[in-house]
């Protein structure tokens, strides 16, 4: 591999310093005031310097006041900026190194760029004024050789080095493939900018990833134009994913099968507006913990066969679709059992089909889903147990069962006697919609003792759409809902 080295550490000593005076927009007056230096501690000018708000810190910090046990703590230092931030003031170093950046801004936490030509963009986020002390800038190498045409072959073990930053080139895809052991370490702080419509793919064995909340592995983009995808093809079993923020993307991270990959853990990371979202392909023993989804079209999608998965303790807001979870089914004649993936203790908010789930075995306990059109979608054959969840603010229907037809066939959903069902929760009554509750199959719901926001029977039964209400002709599985709790259920939700 041919590194181009531009061999740079940059040290920022930045000192924030808070107005005393307040704009008439209510906005405190503040002045940013600091110097950047190379690592000899010589002072570096025409250093551009670029100032934005942390960002989504206000929501999601409201989140984690209502529920302690979901996303991480020092979660805003992994939310670098993303296109569709505007900065809030900019300017340059002099020839002493200094800047002054007057700025308007109510938050207390501020994300910061430094940008020179050839020496690379570098990035700081969830700064604050009891923390600005020595940032370090990162050196930066290109991942690109022109001999190889961006094809690396590597024996053994790829390491991107601890506080290292590397670069991809715009429209170009850099290639890796890890021959023997097959591992892929990223140490702490190394940081990959990804150029315009740029992507990176990896083929080896195992993957480690070890980033921390205070110096976290970064994949971000270099404008404005979104990175297209990182993808990783492994055949081992050991993926071990922690303080990784991924941010700006189209089709985003992919974990792709060869033939499956199980056994991937992903903690304390951050996955912020990409397109595709965390892609997922036929893997199993999935364990998703304490992580933030935000910003995204699609969120975390499970692909083709998922079993024995946990995702818990997690933050997934302003997305489309946060959580989408596929398997395959099972045949009973032949003896198969369910294998049933858990669903506990994360937060949704803001969405449109928050959980979506296709012929899957499934456990959802214990979270919260706030302000969506549908908060959990059951297609093709799903079965399982959802108890002490709350679905509020919902624009069409808390709960959506349905028989759709794919590739692997077509099948029942099963939510009755041993094979599941809704209890104690919490439906919130829909916004645009008379329908709490659908079930468009053929097969009975068992979903007694939970709370509707209702105790008056018939308008229990006209907010169920069940049985005869899709026609005498062509009627469908029957929802029992009797009885039901005449209370809203406390002590439910993420925690």
């Amino acid at each position: 591999m041919k590194f181009i080295h531009n061999a740079l550490v940059i040290i920022c000593c930045a000192l924030l310093i808070w107005g005393c005076s307040v704009g008439n927009d209510g906005n405190a007056n503040m002045t940013i005031t600091g110097k950047v230096v190379d690592n000899l501690g010589n002072p570096l000018s025409g250093v551009t310097v670029t100032i934005y708000n942390a960002k989504n810190t206000n929501e999601i910090d409201q989140i984690r006041s209502e529920a302690q046990g979901v996303g991480f703590d020092n979660y805003e230092k992994l939310m670098f900026n993303t296109s569709f931030q505007n900065s809030i003031g900019t300017g340059k170093t002099n020839s002493s190194g200094e800047f002054n950046i007057g700025i308007n801004s109510t938050s207390d936490k501020l994300n910061l760029k430094l940008f020179k030509q050839n020496y690379g963009q570098n990035w700081f986020a969830g700064l604050k004024g009891s923390e600005l002390g020595n940032l370090i800038c990162l050196e930066d190498s290109v991942l690109h050789d022109d001999t190889f045409l961006n094809n690396f072959f590597v024996q053994d073990t790829l390491v991107f080095k601890q506080n290292k930053l590397y670069e991809v080139l715009s429209n170009e895809t850099v290639n890796f493939s890890v021959s023997g052991s097959g591992v892929i370490i990223f140490e702490e702080g190394s940081k990959i900018i990804l150029g315009n419509n740029s992507a990176i793919t990896f083929q080896a064995k195992s993957l480690l990833i070890n980033g921390t909340t205070n110096n976290p592995v970064v994949f971000v983009s270099s404008s404005t134009i979104p990175w297209e995808k990182v993808e990783f093809n492994l055949s081992g079993d050991q993926v071990l994913i922690n303080g990784l923020s991924c941010v700006n993307a189209n089709q985003g991270v992919i974990f792709s099968k060869k033939p499956t990959t199980p056994n991937i853990t992903i903690n304390n990371s951050l996955f912020d507006n990409l397109n595709g979202g965390l892609q997922l392909l036929t893997q199993n023993n999935f364990t998703f913990s304490e992580n933030i989804i935000s910003n995204c079209n699609e969120g975390l999608q499970l692909s083709s066969g998922i079993d024995s998965s946990r995702i818990d303790s997690n933050i997934l807001i302003d997305s489309n679709n946060p959580l989408r979870i596929e398997g395959q089914g099972f045949n009973e004649g032949i003896g198969q059992r369910p294998v049933y993936s858990s669903i506990s203790n994360n937060y949704f908010k803001s969405s449109l089909t928050s959980i979506d789930a296709v012929t899957v075995d499934l456990k959802i306990t214990d979270n919260t889903i706030n302000n969506c059109e549908i908060g959990m979608n059951f297609d093709n054959g799903c079965r399982g147990f959802i108890a002490n969840n709350i679905i509020e603010s919902v624009g069409n229907t808390s709960i959506n069962i349905k028989q759709g037809s794919y590739p692997w066939g077509r099948y029942d959903s099963k939510f009755y006697s041993i094979n599941g069902g809704f209890s104690n929760n919490n439906f919130d009554r829909p916004i645009n919609s008379t329908n709490s509750f659908i079930n468009d199959d053929m097969t009975n719901v068992n979903a007694e003792n939970n709370y509707w926001y209702t105790t008056n029977f018939d308008t229990l039964e006209s907010i169920i759409k069940h049985d005869i209400d899709f026609g005498f002709e062509n009627p469908k599985g029957e929802v029992i809902f009797t009885p039901y709790k005449t209370f809203e259920i406390p002590n439910i939700g993420a925690k």
